[in-house]
């Protein structure tokens, strides 16, 4: 390229570059100087240098100039000759003599000097003409250079013939060239081999004499052994470190010399050669370079620095790693330099990244209990946490290995995938269930696909696949899938990560589905009590049955329902009674005949009919009138008792119905709830009357609630709301019923600006608003960044100077109608958790006790301040129904209150009055494990459950007259706190328990203490009375449903073996056994026969089995499955015992008296039902 000569020339760097370019090493926009240094045989970190304008030496700077074809002096200094003439001026006058003496002076000076300066360096300097004649020589300090070369001899004779050619013709070259020449050689001294560097320099050409040079001789013997070591040295270091995966390169003066291949890979270089050159520093991110050029420089000035870091780096692609680097001082090429080692750690930051981003995630994902929140939680985090492409989740479907994909993420391809089925070992995800393990495949296209799937990885570019195992509870439930970009490779750190996260997923989803189950079970349950309570409001059959039809268009939201009677039978079935949406004018009939109608054949069948199209069925008729309506679906159910068919209830929408199995089993007993209606309207119409005689009083405890101040019962119930949660505050809203808006009745705890009474909050806003319209609960953890939340401009300013950021709303319902919100707030991040919501809701619930309560509070609170705390631990009670949760709670206030080290709680149990521990199992300070039993009457404790009053004692071991259990004696001897209070527990006029303080030996119980521990011990047992209450009425619903499941089999059984296999089978599923059967009596005494059962081998059925040996679990029949505890309880048909129903379990275990209950329940309807079979079936057939 041609330049102006204006402009500066370049440097040495830049004509080098040139010339590369010139002669075709170019690559990449920049000189390709690997394979310059292959071709033409030099050393890469010298060019790397060269490049940057270091000066090459003098032979290399000549090779250089050969190889390139140009010019030593356009190399250094651009121009074509390398210098340039000077003219002299043209001699002329006379000598001036004293100059001239000046000058000889000088010379003679400078003679001297140069003597002095030659003498200084160990060197011997050769004076030589062209011929090789040595004209001068001279000695330097310590020189090892043989003598024989002297003044006047000729190279030839002064060394050795093969040594005097090499000299000659360096001293041809030097002076033809006229530049220094370097030759090497070696002489034999005495038996040893010495080595020697000749340097001839040319010199000026005198006017009277030839061309001349100086030959400079030094002795290099130790150089070379040292070079030779050295480069020993650094083969055996290339040799070591060239394969090792840890990255190493040396550098000096912030250049790289040396690099290995591990070094180019972490580096992302194509080879090492491409990192010789480089400043070690470029590949440092840009924040990391001061510290560790920082390092660098101190360990080079040999100060203090680490030796081992962990530094940012940017790969050339722009990827940021972390590596983890160890840096030492190191000798290279016989200079000092510095080695860098260091390894790749970014995946185990990452990693140790990814454990804190599971914790998040784990909280995250069991954040709710909703099942589509949760998948949609669980497959979201996945996209996040492992930086894929595509999430999905599989459901494995029971008593097969199909999985179904139930939820995904990633893109917008989520109805690609949702629905879709994989069969065994399909796809990364079947193979980790059938593998049990985490499977990752690098590219799925390779396993067995179905179509869709691989139609699917094809089109999306997600090849890289992960397949990991979902476990709850040790049983499998499905499967995570993970897919990325091709190439994408998954470390061991991030697979162990997915399996661990997949474990919390796993529990995420079952307690959801468990949680799912549970409410379904409720809300089914709910739905029949309000049809029960509906259809006995009925005095007579037309209200029934009409209380019948609009209760089934209220469960199916169907636009006409009606119910068809048949007066006698076989008979037309007539309309009875039919409810409707207003839209139909007139019934297609009011009597249908049994044959030839959707009605007679589901009257006929005793079978539910549904028809999604009306218009394709040939028992449907009367079309115009369906066309004329809008109606499209029909669903028609039969109104049976014991074979009998009482009627039939039929229903039609616009839209096909939903009948699922969850439907099937509420309509199932929503019609046998209806059956049972229309044969007992009298019986309901008694209960309604008691049912209005409740109302009644509810009604009466609802006003006396409402004529509470509410400004001094919200804040009683904001502060004990914030005191219960540990919350930063709490408020009370009442919705203005005129405009919809929220004012604030009261608060408690530090809310900033966002709340004080009085305050207004619009309509719908913030998160109260939600609550409203919601009806419901709602949480987040981050109310300013909720986009579920409204918050206009000024109530975001407002929360935006709170100190709270996590709420929790719960809307206050009263008689269908939302009067209120109770709020909780916290700082930001809190999480409520399920169990929160719940508490809230319950305390929302008892919202008009608490009232209640507080007015009570209110006119005792002059007579009562001495027992303020008390009355707190009082409201505390009232906040669980659970009996373990308020003994434990009574014992932990009557720990406080009293100040004794142990407190405790027994209830009588049983009929002979035994005494049970009861609590928490795990509560600290216990003095007997929970359910601990003692006999009626022994110890303090017992002798006051007897006589009904306090006792107390200051040493209960040397008290006379109390009889102590040995557990009670042992227990008092191992420990100081003989003394002991203890005060009955009495409700409703009867002793429930007993409350037990121990103290200190010598402790005496005052009058105080007594009456303090007798109005605890009052609230404690309204609280544990009611608590058991409810555990009965959830037992009492539980015998409901399991009695409305035998019923429904019963009904459904053919035959003997039908009905007690659908025995066996419930009580299997309500006990928990592993085994269950009916056994009858046998063909001898003493004998029983297996008839039916679950869990039993093909061929137990049927066996027989001693009545002792069954009892006795010992009987062989029970051995051979592996049978360790089991329960049974006997069959009575009559005053006759009819047979033996039992359950068994392989596991060590008991039945708890609500089991046997169940299963004496069981045993009762199987006795029943199996008196009503006739014929061969019967029992005593």
């Amino acid at each position: 390229m041609k330049r102006s000569n204006s402009e500066p020339a370049p440097g040495l760097g830049a004509r080098l570059a040139e010339r590369l370019q010139g002669c075709g090493y170019w690559r990449n926009g920049k000189p390709d100087v690997r394979r310059f240094c292959h071709d033409r045989g030099y050393l890469p970190q010298y060019v790397y240098g060269w490049l940057k304008g270091r000066v090459p030496r003098m032979r290399n700077l000549d090779k250089l100039a050969r190889d390139l074809r140009t010019s030593r002096a356009w190399l250094l200094f651009g121009d074509a000759s390398g210098g340039r003439d000077v003219e002299r001026p043209a001699g002329s006058g006379l000598i001036d003599l004293e100059q001239f003496r000046a000058v000889t002076e000088r010379l003679v000076h400078l003679e001297a000097e140069l003597d002095a300066v030659l003498r200084a360096f160990p060197d011997v300097y050769l004076l030589l003409d062209a011929d090789g004649t040595i004209l001068a020589r001279k000695s330097g300090q310590g020189s090892t250079a043989r003598d024989e070369a002297r003044a006047g001899e000729r190279l030839e004779t002064a060394f050795p013939a093969p040594v005097a050619r090499r000299l000659a013709a360096g001293l041809a070259e030097a002076l033809a060239a006229q530049r220094l020449v370097a030759v090497e050689y070696s002489l034999d001294e005495g038996g040893e081999t010495r080595s020697y560097e000749a340097r001839f320099v040319p010199l000026a050409s005198a006017r009277a004499a030839g061309p001349r040079a100086l030959q400079i001789v030094r002795e290099i013997t130790e150089r070379r052994r040292v070079e030779e070591v050295l480069r020993a040295s650094e083969a055996s270091f290339r040799l070591l470190v060239e394969d090792s995966v840890q990255g190493v390169f040396v550098h000096r003066d912030f250049t790289i010399l040396f690099a290995n291949a591990a070094a180019a890979r972490i580096l992302g270089y194509e080879a090492p050669i491409d990192l010789v050159g480089l400043d070690p520093r470029d590949p440092l991110a840009p924040h990391e370079r001061a510290r560790l050029e920082g390092y660098a420089r101190a360990r080079a000035r040999g100060e203090w620095a680490p030796l081992r870091y962990e530094c940012e780096a940017v790969r050339p692609d722009g990827q940021h790693i972390w590596l983890d680097a160890v840096s030492s001082v190191v000798a290279w090429a016989g200079q000092p330099a510095l080695q860098v080692t260091f390894l790749d750690v970014t995946e185990r930051r990452r990693a140790a990244g990814g454990a804190a981003a599971l914790a998040r995630a784990g909280r995250e994902i069991v954040g709710t209990l909703e099942l589509g929140e949760a998948l949609r939680r669980i497959a979201a985090t996945m996209l996040e946490l492992f930086r894929v492409r595509g999430a999905a989740i599989f459901r494995l479907e029971p008593g097969s290995w199909t999985l179904t994909c139930v939820a995904f993420a990633g893109g917008d391809s989520a109805e690609r995938w949702v629905g879709r089925t994989l069969e065994k070992n399909q796809g990364v995800a079947g193979r980790a269930v059938l593998e049990g393990r985490t499977v990752w495949v690098p590219d799925v296209l390779a396993l067995d696909l179905p179509a869709w799937l691989r139609e699917a990885a094809a089109a999306e570019n997600r090849r890289s696949g992960v397949g990991v195992p979902l476990r709850a509870h040790g049983r499998l439930i499905g499967a995570l899938g993970l897919a990325d970009e091709p190439g994408r490779r998954f470390s061991d750190e991030e697979l162990a990560l997915m399996a661990t996260f997949a474990d919390h997923a796993a529990v995420a989803l079952d307690n959801a589905r468990l949680y799912g189950e549970a409410r379904s079970l409720a809300e089914r349950l709910e739905t029949l009590n309000q049809l029960n309570r509906a259809v006995s409001a009925a005095l007579g059959l037309d209200q029934a049955l009409h209380a019948i039809a609009d209760a089934g268009a209220r469960l199916t939201g169907a636009a006409l329902a009606a119910v068809c009677v048949a007066d006698e039978p076989g008979g037309a079935l007539n309309v009875r009674a039919h409810v409707h949406d207003g839209s139909i004018a007139r019934l297609a009939a009011t009597a249908f005949s049994p044959e030839g109608s959707a009605v007679g054949w589901v009257a006929a069948h005793r079978q539910t009919l549904d028809i999604p199209d009306v218009f394709g069925d040939d028992r449907i008729g009367y079309p115009e009138w369906w066309r004329a309506h809008g109606l499209t679906s029909f669903l028609g159910l039969p109104i049976v008792h014991e074979q009998a068919l009482l009627g039939v209830l039929w229903l039609c929408a616009r839209r096909p119905f939903r009948v699922g199995p969850d439907e099937e089993r509420l309509l199932a007993g929503f019609v046998a709830n209806a059956a049972v209606a229309i044969l007992n309207a009298r019986v309901f119409a008694e209960s309604e009357a008691r049912r209005r005689a409740a109302a009644a009083l509810a009604d009466t405890g609802r006003l006396l609630s409402e004529t509470l101040d509410p400004g001094l019962v919200g804040q009683r119930i904001t502060d004990s709301v914030r005191e219960l949660f540990g919350a930063q505050s709490a408020a009370l809203y009442r919705v203005e019923p005129e405009s919809g808006d929220l004012l604030g009745l009261a608060g408690s705890g530090d809310a900033g600006p966002a709340f004080e009474p009085g305050i207004v909050m619009p309509r719908g806003a913030g998160l109260v608003g939600l609550a409203v319209r919601e009806r419901g609960p709602v949480v987040t953890g981050d109310l300013l960044a909720d986009p579920r939340v409204r918050l206009p401009a000024e109530v975001r300013a407002r929360i935006e100077a709170a100190p709270y950021r996590a709420v929790l709303a719960v809307p206050l319902v009263s008689k269908e109608r939302v009067v209120g919100v109770l709020s909780v707030a916290d700082r930001a991040g809190r999480a409520f958790d399920p169990e929160d919501v719940r508490l809230a809701q319950a305390f929302a619930a008892h919202a008009a006790v608490a009232l209640d309560n507080a007015r009570l509070y209110a006119e005792s609170a002059q007579r009562a301040r001495d027992a303020e705390e008390l009355a707190r631990v009082a409201r505390a009670l009232t906040e669980s129904l659970d009996v373990a949760t308020v003994a434990d709670r009574v014992v932990a206030s009557a720990t406080a209150l009293f100040d004794v080290p142990f407190c405790g709680i027994r209830l009588v149990e049983g009929e002979d009055g035994s005494l049970v521990s009861a609590g928490s199992p795990d509560r600290p300070g216990r003095a007997f494990a929970a359910g601990h039993v003692l006999p009626a009457g022994a110890g303090l404790s017992g002798r006051a459950v007897q006589e009904g009053k306090s006792l107390w004692s200051s040493d209960v071991l040397a008290e006379p007259g109390i009889a102590l259990h040995d557990d009670q004696r042992r227990m008092y001897e191992a420990t100081d706190h003989r003394a002991a209070l203890t005060v009955p527990l009495r409700a409703r006029g009867r002793v429930l328990g007993v409350l037990i303080l121990l103290d200190r030996t010598g402790r005496r119980f005052s009058d105080a203490d007594i009456v303090r521990a007798e109005t605890l011990a009052d609230q404690a047992a309204l609280a544990l009375d009611n608590a058991r209450l409810y555990e009965r009425q959830r037992q009492r619903a539980a015998e409901q449903a399991l009695s409305l499941r035998l019923a429904q089999g019963f009904l459904a059984a053919r035959d003997l073996a039908e009905t007690v296999s659908h025995a066996a089978r419930v009580a299997a599923d309500a006990l928990g056994a592993d085994l269950a059967g009916v056994f009858l009596p046998g063909p001898d005494a003493g004998v029983l026969r297996l008839v039916g059962g679950v869990g039993w081998s093909p061929g137990a059925l049927p066996s027989v089995v001693a009545a002792d040996a069954l009892e006795a679990l010992d009987a062989p029949l029970l051995a051979a499955h592996g049978v360790v505890a089991g329960a049974g309880v006997p069959m009575v048909a009559g005053a006759q015992r009819v047979g033996l129903l039992g359950v068994y379990w392989r596991s060590a275990r008991s039945a708890a008296p609500g089991e046997r209950r169940l299963l004496s329940l069981i045993a009762n309807q199987t006795s029943v039902a199996m008196a009503q079979l006739s014929g061969p079936d019967a029992p005593g057939e």
